[in-house]
């Protein structure tokens, strides 16, 4: 295990902030505190206290929770006050002795002060030791708003002021704690340290300078994708039917920033809170394209990000008609004795299809082939229907084609006889003396009429 101790870290414009991690535990010895890392590397950190108070320095345990001086002043023995005590009583009784005061009558009254606050610690120490917690607390808060710091040239005596002043207020108002809080391990009493000698005054008024804080880096980024209002077609699939679309996203403000897109570059605008938009100016042909977002920081580092889009300005191949296994009859002729006929056609693949018949709207989607399928879902009545089928494809183009069915499943009436020219003896007897009658009939317009005689089709 190695010991090491830090230089004093006394409040002055020349000092850096200075912060220990990874600590697994701690005790005080005087104004210094000693920390010992989970690595077993013990430091010394010279006016620990003190610095800790005015947050020259930070402190953070093995979990990274930062450790306070609420912490550190909670965490002093009631016997630990024994040398540590002589300390703060020797510099709390400069103050208040005059010059001629003998080293011995100093003695005394360093163990009158012990000597009182063992009968304290006997007496009242369970009763008063939440209110000790919460008052020393109040007391270093404020001890860290009051204490001021005035320029000197001797940046030693700023370090006397403020022990001075630190000194006082622990001496007036630090209590034992019930228990060390010395995180896993004991430590051992603390080392009495002589106080140094101050040639300034106590009421010395000082000025506080703030603590100079590392400036964070700027994280350097860049993000961009289609506008919701030129995004047509399903939303965030990167294609549309628009050639100009606008694209938007978010940036590092103040940095340089362009889209590139079809070899043609666009340079952004980034606001204040690191938005932009743009809309390009030429209109792209129908295809696939790369859209590359690059921004460029002071230092010239450079940050690039890609997307796609499709470009599909239109809708094709769209077709609608009877499926031939629903076209009974003449084949092709759009005429069906199936009231609940098969309709089929083909588009785009992915295309949603919309048809319009019989006042019903029947919806499907093309397969990847580009075909589809469709059937009222109940039967038609006899007659001839015009239907209507709209194709709408992924980037929102539309089109549309319009067509007929005819329903049939009435068998039509029909009549026949012999021609009068070949009826032979009496009229409408069906008995001729001509070999080769002929025969006349009715029937629908357009019917397909077979005969058959004696099992023959004539």
């Amino acid at each position: 295990m190695t010991t090491k101790d830090n230089t004093s870290l006394t409040k002055n414009t020349d000092v850096k902030y200075e912060s220990i991690t990874d600590i697994k535990s701690y005790k005080v010895s005087g104004f210094d505190l000693v920390v010992t890392t989970s690595d077993g590397n013990t430091t010394t950190l010279k006016d620990g206290l003190t610095n800790l108070v005015l947050g020259n320095i930070e402190l953070r345990d093995t979990t990274g929770k930062t450790i306070n001086q609420d912490h550190i002043i909670s965490s002093i023995k009631a016997y630990q006050l024994g040398l540590d005590t002589v300390y703060l009583a020797d510099k709390l009784v400069s103050e208040e002795v005059a010059p001629e005061t003998t080293k011995n009558e100093s003695e005394q009254q360093v163990k009158d002060i012990i000597a009182d606050t063992g009968k304290t610690l006997e007496t009242s120490l369970q009763q008063k030791i939440k209110e000790y917690e919460a008052l020393i607390k109040k007391q270093a808060e404020d001890l860290k708003e009051n204490i001021k710091f005035e320029k000197s040239e001797q940046s030693s005596q700023k370090k006397e002021i403020v022990d001075k002043k630190v000194t006082q207020e622990l001496a007036k108002n630090l209590k034992p704690a019930e228990e060390a809080v010395v995180n896993n391990v004991s430590a051992p009493p603390a080392t009495p340290i002589s106080p140094a000698s101050s040639s300034s005054s106590s009421s010395e008024q000082v000025e506080k300078t703030p603590v100079p804080l590392p400036t964070p880096e700027v994280p350097l980024f860049i993000t961009g994708k289609l506008a919701a209002e030129t995004d047509s077609g399903k939303t965030g699939d990167n294609i549309t039917n628009i050639s100009t679309p606008t694209f938007t996203g978010n940036a590092t403000p103040g940095a340089t920033a362009s889209l590139i897109i079809n070899k043609t570059h666009y340079p952004l605008d980034i606001d204040k809170d690191g938005k932009w938009t743009i809309s390009l100016s030429s209109p792209l042909p129908d295809g696939h394209y790369e859209v590359n977002f690059t921004i460029t920081g002071s230092g010239g580092k450079t940050v690039t990000s890609t997307t796609t889009i499709v470009i599909d300005s239109e809708i094709t191949g769209l077709t609608a008609s009877l499926d031939p296994a629903s076209d009974s009859g003449v084949a092709g002729d759009s005429i069906t004795n199936n009231p609940k006929p098969v309709l089929q056609g083909t588009s785009e693949p992915g295309s949603i299809i919309n048809v319009i018949i019989g006042g019903m709207t029947l919806t499907t989607v093309t397969n990847a082939d580009g075909q589809w399928y469709l059937s009222p879902g109940t039967n038609l009545p006899d007659g001839v229907y015009h239907y209507q089928v709209t194709a709408t494809d992924e980037a929102g183009n539309t089109a549309t084609v319009n067509n007929t069915v005819t329903i049939d499943k009435t068998a039509p009436d029909a009549t026949f006889t012999l021609s009068t020219a070949t009826d032979s003896g009496l009229q409408g007897d069906f008995l001729t003396n001509i070999p080769q009658p002929v025969f006349v009939g009715k029937t629908e317009p357009g019917a397909r009429v077979i005969l058959t005689l004696q099992w023959q089709r004539l």
